[in-house]
């Protein structure tokens, strides 16, 4: 048996959310959480919070809770911390696919997961709609962050200002 020299981790009882954005002081709230490469854009933890709550209420109200699976298909951009963060926020199961999944990869993950929701952009969009539509999930299930045709969009969902419940 293997024993660490280290002394035991204490893991509070505290969800990945509260850990993370519970307690943000007026300082921390201001500090930046996130900076877009494309465009130098920054976020503050404080709007970062705001953003994962709105995505959470947007959600909570579409009916995701802690029995729902949400499938992730993003590259790194900073609107992946808002949407991982949200679902997690509502209690989700949050399952990531790799950006270079085929069609029938990502159909495969959808059926082990039981994912109901995926998140995606606009270039992967294609083999997104082509797994979640073998898998019967709805187009109003498909999230587009950059947003297409017939799918809720990142922009929308947060401008719904929903509250998620605490």
């Amino acid at each position: 048996m293997f024993h660490s020299p280290f002394p035991d981790v204490e893991i509070p009882e505290l969800s990945v959310y509260d850990y993370l954005f519970g307690d943000l002081s007026a300082q921390d709230s201001a500090r930046i959480a996130l900076i877009d490469p494309a465009t130098g854009a920054e976020t503050s933890y404080g709007a970062l919070k705001a953003q994962i709550d709105a995505f959470a209420g947007a959600l909570a109200v579409r009916g995701v809770d802690s029995d729902t699976v949400v499938g992730v298909l993003c590259p790194n951009v900073p609107a992946f911390a808002t949407v991982f963060h949200g679902a997690l926020r509502l209690g989700a199961t949050v399952t990531t696919f790799n950006s270079l999944y085929t069609a029938g990869e990502i159909q495969k993950q959808i059926e082990d997961a039981g994912a109901t929701w995926i998140v995606t952009v606009s270039p992967l969009l294609p083999q997104a709609a082509a797994a979640a539509a073998a898998c019967d999930i709805p187009d109003d299930h498909v999230i587009v962050l950059d947003g297409a045709e017939g799918h809720p969009n990142l922009r929308e969902l947060l401008t719904e200002q929903r509250t998620p419940r605490p």
